[in-house]
């Protein structure tokens, strides 16, 4: 019988609570329903159910109990694993039966490893890495159920950046005619005056909204019109 890991309380026998995904991870636990994830990839999306640690005996083939996202550029680690609060987890403190996310560095055996709780999710909600190797990473968590002990979970992750060789011609449609008048005095000495790039439609808000719309730049500009 497991009962209470990591920091202690001023009782005895209780109260039952587990260590968290990254402790858990980092011993080894569970090892067998752990996945990893690696930013040097470019591009994953996994779906699928996670299991509380103490419901082992009802996991079924491809559900897992903790995912790892390994960020090569910083060596820090997340890690989402479902806090399902009952038997000898019914006394966990923080994140009750909730999808939780923490990060630590890489990091394996006994020796201490600190980590950081980033988010407690319900269903419906979402936690986003904007800068995971690079790119955005989201985790959202689509539904939980108490009943079957599972939550549901959504991985994506692609690389959203913009194409920096890109350009588009502006349309003299799309200025106000007091701009229309110095563009086209310019354009005299430089006929691809009018070409612009990703940068500088993020450049201003209102740009964005114009100009994302179109489905070719919003292909060619990701970060920027945010279509990943």
């Amino acid at each position: 019988i497991l009962h209470l890991k990591g920091y202690s309380y001023g009782t005895d026998n209780g109260p039952k609570m587990c260590f968290n995904g990254v402790k858990t991870y980092q011993l080894g636990w569970f090892k067998e329903y752990h996945q990893d994830f690696s930013s040097d990839s470019g591009f994953f999306i996994w779906e699928g159910n996670l299991m509380g640690f103490v419901h082992r005996d009802q996991i079924t083939k491809g559900e897992k109990m903790i995912l790892r996202f390994i960020d090569n550029n910083s060596n820090l680690h997340y890690f989402v694993h479902f806090n399902r609060a009952d038997s000898f987890n019914t006394g966990t403190k923080e994140g009750r039966d909730l999808v939780l996310v923490a990060s630590g560095y890489n990091r394996q055996g006994t020796r201490y490893l600190r980590s950081n709780l980033l988010a407690e999710l319900s269903a419906g909600q979402q936690f986003m890495v904007p800068r995971f190797g690079g790119a955005l990473l989201r985790i959202f968590v689509s539904s939980i159920n108490l009943e079957t002990n599972r939550a549901r979970v959504n991985v994506n992750y692609q690389n959203c950046s913009d194409d920096a060789s890109y350009r588009f011609r502006m349309h003299s449609n799309s200025l106000n005619r007091r701009r229309r008048k110095r563009r086209r005095r310019k354009r005299i000495n430089n006929p691809s005056n009018l070409r612009q790039n990703c940068q500088w439609i993020a450049q201003v808000s209102r740009r964005i909204t114009t100009y994302c719309s179109n489905s070719k730049i919003r292909e060619s500009c990701r970060s920027t019109c945010q279509t990943c």
